[in-house]
């Protein structure tokens, strides 16, 4: 895999083609658009490590199905934005934010689960999301 990893904690980018991606054990934040417009990837796997994922990190990534954001604190603005093929997330309990656009023209998304921490959700985090039909609130 071809990651771009600096003080063995920040992934700064990803310039692999493979569908399903392991980010290496340690890593704790996924940097500004590190997979944007990575259309091969269908998985990501997260180590329990990776606390942040930053602005767009994975924009564009039209064939993204499935990602464990089970450990993950932060998420930034657009993070996840044309992720066409993702279709249910569950947030961690540590999360307290979601930012502007964080799941913006993610056209099959159906189900989320929010944190039960949640104080705050951007503008728009979940527009042109058309199949969503169930958001469960703990």
């Amino acid at each position: 895999m071809d990651f771009e990893i600096k003080d063995d904690k920040l992934l700064e980018k990803y310039s692999g083609s493979e569908e399903n991606v392991a980010v290496p054990n340690g890593v704790e934040s996924i940097m500004s658009k590190a997979f944007n417009n990575q259309v091969n990837i269908k998985s990501v796997h997260l180590p329990d490590t990776v606390i942040k994922i930053g602005n767009e990190a994975f924009k564009w990534c039209i064939h993204l199905e499935e990602i464990p954001l089970n450990h993950v604190r932060m998420i930034g603005e657009k993070a996840f934005s044309f992720c066409r093929q993702l279709k249910s997330v569950e947030l961690s309990d540590e999360l307290t934010r979601i930012e502007s656009n964080t799941f913006s023209e993610c056209n099959r998304l159906s189900r989320i689960q929010l944190s039960k921490n949640l104080k705050y959700m951007g503008d728009s985090a979940f527009i042109n999301c058309c199949d969503l039909v169930e958001i469960a609130i703990p």
